[in-house]
């Protein structure tokens, strides 16, 4: 298995779990207060030594200390996402090369029922490729909305979906920033519900990123999106072709240049004005290099390109990331 999560609290059958990392290993751990700490070891081959060690407190509703050791480092972390089509876990993972690290499965709304997904089976099936994951909470229902019964409604909900990626080993979990078109430039409506959502996904192990959704009348803008981010301590999910078809390139340098460390996870596809998105990378008019400043930042990378053909995803995944890399 690629990585593997392991949350004392959850059903492990023990108290106090001590895990000695392998040396080509990278560690994250996340405590989350009462004891409660979740583990993320992930193994790779031909590591690069780094030798960082950072400290972060991260200001929430819930406060949450996040110390993260950066042991052994190899590339940047690079997925695809398969939406609700499980039946794409195999050929996926036979992408070229390393490789891809892990897949984005949609699970709840209008993808897959959260009743119908059986998280043991699905979470073997993963580990049997080797796999880890990532989720896309549900797309329905927006829950930054005004109307108090509404929000909470819609929040307990995506809780439900927190849930089923818990249960599934996720690492994180991308939700979208969107509201109703009236209360879209919004910022403390949206700081207050994602950090509910994101203190409800620490109390799981799984880390909560919000995904830019500007470019579409319900979505919050860009700029709103990570004021409303900073403010709350959540991270973010920035999705590049969205950004494009909001800010267009230059605005996504300018966005990063001051927003870049709340990223911890990309959506990488290509974008044209003219309104075409979820394309291969080098179909359209993203400028990849625009986003460079992530290097700094080592976050999870999942390529979003409505496609079948592995072929398509592994080369927009090796174009991003030799652009992000400068090569």
């Amino acid at each position: 298995m690629a990585g593997a999560v392991l949350n004392p609290s959850e059903s492990h059958g023990r108290d106090n779990l001590t895990l000695a990392p392998r040396e080509d290993s990278t560690t994250t751990a996340v405590a989350l207060g009462e004891g409660r700490t979740t583990l993320v070891v992930h193994e790779r081959e031909s590591c690069v030594p780094m030798a960082s060690t950072s400290v972060k407190t991260v200001p929430r509703r819930s406060s949450a200390t996040v110390l993260t050791r950066a042991v052994h480092r190899r590339r940047m972390q690079l997925g695809a996402t398969v939406g609700g089509f499980y039946d794409r876990i195999g050929t996926t993972a036979t992408a070229h090369g390393d490789g891809f690290d892990f897949l984005e499965l949609s699970v709840g709304g209008d993808a897959v029922r959260l009743d119908e997904i059986d998280t043991t089976a699905l979470a073997d099936r993963l580990d049997g490729v080797g796999l880890d994951r990532t989720v896309h909470l549900p797309t329905i229902h927006p829950y930054a909305v005004p109307v108090t019964e509404i929000s909470r409604a819609a929040l307990d909900y995506q809780t439900r979906a927190l849930d089923t990626a818990a249960a599934l080993g996720a690492s994180k979990a991308v939700t979208h920033a969107d509201t109703d078109p009236r209360d879209r430039g919004d910022e403390t409506l949206l700081a207050d519900t994602v950090a509910e959502l994101a203190a409800r996904g620490h109390e799981r192990g799984v880390e909560v990123c919000v995904e830019n959704l500007g470019h579409l009348d319900k979505g919050f803008d860009i700029w709103t999106v990570g004021e409303a981010a900073a403010s709350a301590g959540v991270s973010l999910c920035l999705d590049i072709g969205h950004a494009y078809l909001e800010v267009g390139n230059d605005g996504l340098d300018a966005f990063l240049g001051s927003h870049a460390d709340l990223v911890s996870h990309v959506h990488v596809h290509d974008a044209r004005e003219r309104g075409d998105s979820h394309v291969p990378l080098g179909s359209g008019e993203v400028d990849p290099t625009a986003a460079t400043t992530l290097a700094d930042h080592d976050p999870t990378v999942a390529v979003e390109v409505f496609t079948d053909d592995w072929r398509l995803l592994w080369d927009t995944a090796v174009r991003f990331r030799n652009a992000v890399a400068g090569d």
